[in-house]
C-alpha cells in the first residue's frame, strides 16, 4: 500500500510540547496537520487492506525536499527522524491501525516537490519474543 501526502512533512521538534506535569501533549500545528491526513485520506477512501491487518509491518517513508546539500557542500539540516513520527500517528489514526504493528522502518530523504511518501507492506520476517 503506497500513501501520497502532498506538501512538506512537518518536523516533530515543533509539534510536541511537554505540559507542567511533564506530559507530551500535540501542538494545535499538530492536530491541524493530522486532521488534513485524516481528512485527505478518508476523501479518498483509503484504508488499511485485511492484508495488511494484525501482522508484523514494515513502512518505508520517503520525504522529498527542494535541496538537499547548500553550495557548500554541507546538507541542508531537515532530519528524516524528526518527521517520522508525526506522519506515522497521522497515517495509523487515518488508517485506523495501531502503530505498534510496525517492527520495521526505513527512511530516506529524496530531492522533489515536497511531499512524504509511506509505503506499508508486510514484514515477512517473524519477530522473536
Amino acid at each position: 500500500m503506497k500513501i501520497t501526502i502532498i506538501g512538506k512533512a512537518p518536523s516533530v521538534n515543533g509539534l510536541y510540547r511537554i505540559g507542567k506535569a511533564g506530559h507530551i501533549y500535540l501542538t494545535e500545528d499538530g492536530r491541524i496537520y493530522k486532521d488534513m491526513v485524516s481528512e485527505k485520506l478518508d476523501g479518498l477512501k483509503v484504508v488499511l487492506p485485511d492484508a495488511l491487518k494484525g501482522i508484523p509491518l514494515k513502512v518505508s517513508y520517503s520525504f522529498y525536499f527542494p535541496e538537499l546539500w547548500y553550495s557548500s557542500g554541507s546538507p541542508v539540516p531537515m532530519d528524516t527522524d524528526n518527521r517520522i513520527k508525526v506522519v506515522q500517528d497521522a497515517v495509523s489514526r487515518a488508517l485506523k491501525f495501531d502503530d505498534s504493528w510496525i517492527f520495521k522502518l526505513e527512511a530516506e530523504k529524496l530531492v522533489g516537490q515536497e511531499r512524504a511518501v509511506v509505503v506499508i507492506e508486510p514484514y515477512l520476517t517473524t519477530p522473536q519474543s
